[in-house]
């Protein structure tokens, strides 16, 4: 439903508001493809040029959009649709992209609501017939659908009452729904994504230092013509110009290269999540490649010290830490297909040690002193002890809870 304007000096549909470089619309739009929707109707105000033009840029997601200006021409798109529920979305407010995937799971009409008076927070399933009321209603989306709360035709799905944890991200986080009515809105909406898209369980670099940074990158690139894919991209050139460096003797431009990586890796993902840019594939590209150059950047290393005369030893650390970084993983997959989340967010002692664990950016910055006095063969030892470590604490924890402890019934 894309017909109210904003409150602006000169109003203009609230669907067409960008929040972070997207318009309501598109988010909306990308919700329904996610969800393997074919077919969306949307009711819009004002000149159709713009809607259509948004239309256009998404014609890639394969999803047939009917634009309808007029109660009768909703009535006319709907029967002539063989679908017999709906996800209805308000197309002035910025809904959190969980809520139409909750909603669409059971087969029943369900409306989203926020707090005890049970405002509606942008998003419902609704039936054809009751979706239908709409062609007609004067009193609008919200009215309407308070009407069905009211004669109990359909169920409250009140905000506070669902789960807040989130696997991917490893941390609690609270349903947000935002109505778009001003420009000031959508400043505010951005603000929200932004804080939303921050990832818990993180290494101490990336908890303390990196977060600032990566919000800040986000919050000047999200309106560029941008995508989160071209961040990956440069982060990995970025990558292969610090092994470089780091094979060649120039531990002091490697190391800098590579702390720049680590800031924007996080840029990436986070410009993804605040631009509904999100994917499967996106997800498995970005990994892998994490993983590739930061094995290479081992084997640069260990190639750049035995260039200098230690021999084959540098070799057999690099394995050693690559070893021990597929081990771990590998201990971690077995951890969350039994438990139902991640070792890092699974208590207080795992999200301490995951602030120290053995990862690229807390390896790096442990090399840092020893690039700054000259003694990369010692930090490379040291590298190599810190990751055996992580990989002994893993396989404690993985083996006392596999064998020791029930297995944990989550609700995700």
């Amino acid at each position: 439903m894309a017909t109210r304007m904003t409150e602006d000096a000169t109003p203009a549909p609230c669907a067409l508001q960008r929040v972070a470089g997207v318009t309501l619309l598109e988010r909306h739009l990308r919700f329904l493809r996610k969800l393997d929707v074919r077919e969306a109707v949307v009711r819009i105000s004002g000149p159709v040029a713009p809607f259509e033009a948004v239309c256009a840029r998404l014609a890639q997601l394969k999803l047939h959009v009917v634009l309808v200006s007029d109660g009768q021409a909703l009535s006319d798109a709907l029967s002539a649709s063989s679908q017999s529920d709906w996800l209805v979305l308000d197309g002035s407010v910025l809904v959190d992209h969980r809520l139409p995937t909750i909603l669409a799971e059971r087969q029943e009409s369900r409306i989203a609501v926020s707090g005890p008076d049970q405002v509606f927070a942008g998003c419902a399933r609704l039936r054809t017939t009751e979706v239908q009321r709409l062609s007609d209603a004067d009193r609008g989306l919200s009215g309407m659908l308070g009407d069905l709360l009211r004669e109990g035709a359909a169920e409250p799905i009140d905000l506070m009452s669902l789960p807040t944890y989130v696997p991917d991200m490893r941390r609690d986080l609270a349903y947000y729904w935002h109505p778009i009515r001003r420009r000031e809105d959508a400043q505010h909406g951005k603000q929200i994504l932004l804080k939303a898209a921050q990832k818990g369980s993180l290494d101490w670099p990336a908890k303390f230092i990196h977060p600032r940074i990566e919000s800040w990158i986000v919050q000047q690139i999200c309106t560029w013509p941008i995508t989160p894919n071209q961040v990956t991209l440069i982060c990995n050139i970025l990558a292969y110009f610090a092994a470089y460096h780091f094979a060649f003797g120039r531990p002091g431009w490697a190391i800098v290269a590579a702390l720049c990586v680590g800031v924007l890796d996080g840029v990436d993902g986070r410009l993804a999540r605040v631009k509904q840019l999100t994917s499967k594939f996106g997800g498995f590209i970005e990994h892998t490649g994490d993983a590739i150059y930061e094995y290479t950047w081992h084997f640069a290393i260990a190639y750049g010290l035995a260039s200098a005369g230690y021999g084959t030893v540098p070799y057999m650390l690099a394995c050693a830490i690559i070893g021990a970084d597929m081990a771990e993983k590998v201990c971690m997959h077995i951890f969350e297909r039994r438990q139902g989340l991640s070792l890092d967010d699974y208590s207080a002692f795992d999200r301490g040690f995951r602030l120290i664990v053995a990862r690229r950016n807390t390896l790096m910055w442990t090399l840092i002193p020893f690039v700054v006095f000259n003694a990369l063969y010692v930090g490379y030892w040291v590298l190599a002890i810190y990751a055996l470590i992580t990989l002994f604490e893993r396989v404690l924890r993985v083996g006392f809870h596999v064998l020791y402890r029930p297995q944990v019934q989550t609700q995700l």
